[in-house]
């Protein structure tokens, strides 16, 4: 879950154990099919912006 308001819960999106898969590549897109961003196995995660800016809506899902 992400809920990126700065209140110390749940404020970036990562996953855990992704260390044991050093070539691993998480993208995470839109609704539309833009890419938002690129996570690689030493991300600290994704905190909900996109180009330093905060998203007014957030939707996560795995595929």
């Amino acid at each position: 879950m992400l809920t990126p308001n700065n209140d110390g819960f749940n404020d970036r999106w990562q996953i855990y154990g992704i260390k044991e898969f050093p070539n691993s590549r998480t993208l995470i897109y839109d609704r539309y099919g833009k890419l938002i961003k690129e996570l690689t196995s030493n991300s600290t995660g994704w905190d909900g912006s996109y180009h330093g800016r905060q998203m007014l809506q957030v939707t996560t899902g795995l595929l």
